[in-house]
């Protein structure tokens, strides 16, 4: 797949952002300093809220331009319009066909029950990746509450000082345990990524 793809794709995983989310996002968003992205949200159940940006994220998004991050301006993922205006990325039409067609991708079967499909889905969609970060941290025993907060569909209210900041930490300790469980899978280790849950969880609360 072309490698902004594979960026796009693993960004998902770590962000837990919605498709327009992540698509629409701006070189301004980011706080180097701080270390997180700003989500502005186009939900008006969730309002923005900052998502922390590992060690991986900010890798990711370094490879994605030139010069240091925090000079950078305009959206992260641009397109040029017919009339050469720089704008977001209007889909992700032309990288999913990608993988559509890449031979190694499954073809879910719409006779499956347990797939809900009524049709074949050859493909993923931007939004599975957001799914396939919840499912992963289930299965490390995270709550769903903190599921939740990471993904961005529950924000307490910023104006509360103690749950925002714990708001903050749990996002940061999604994000450190997607990450460590990318690390293995790069590592050629998905057939054992959960097996010791108890020690995978264990390493991120250390460096959190």
């Amino acid at each position: 797949p072309h490698p902004k793809y594979t960026v796009m794709a693993k960004l998902y995983l770590l962000l837990g952002f919605r498709n327009e989310e992540l698509r629409l996002a701006q070189w301004e968003h980011i706080d180097t300093k701080e270390r997180t992205i700003l989500n502005v949200s186009q939900s008006k159940d969730t309002p923005p809220y900052k998502q922390y940006l590992s060690d991986m994220a900010l890798e990711l998004l370094e490879s994605l331009g030139e010069g240091h991050i925090k000079f950078r301006k305009g959206p992260i993922f641009p397109s040029l319009t017919r009339g050469g205006e720089v704008k977001p990325i209007s889909r992700w039409n032309s990288w999913t066909m990608k993988i559509r067609h890449d031979p190694r991708m499954p073809v879910l079967d719409p006779n499956d029950a347990s797939q809900g499909l009524e049709e074949p889905w050859p493909y993923i969609r931007p939004h599975d990746f957001r799914r396939s970060g919840s499912t992963w941290l289930q299965r490390l025993g995270v709550p769903l509450d903190e599921r939740t907060i990471w993904k961005g569909s529950k924000v307490n209210d910023v104006t509360d000082v103690h749950y925002s900041h714990a708001d903050d930490a749990t996002r940061k300790r999604c994000v450190l345990l997607i990450e460590g469980l990318l690390k293995q899978i790069e590592a050629g280790r998905e057939q054992v990524m959960f097996e010791d849950i108890e020690k995978a969880t264990q390493a991120v609360v250390t460096v959190s």
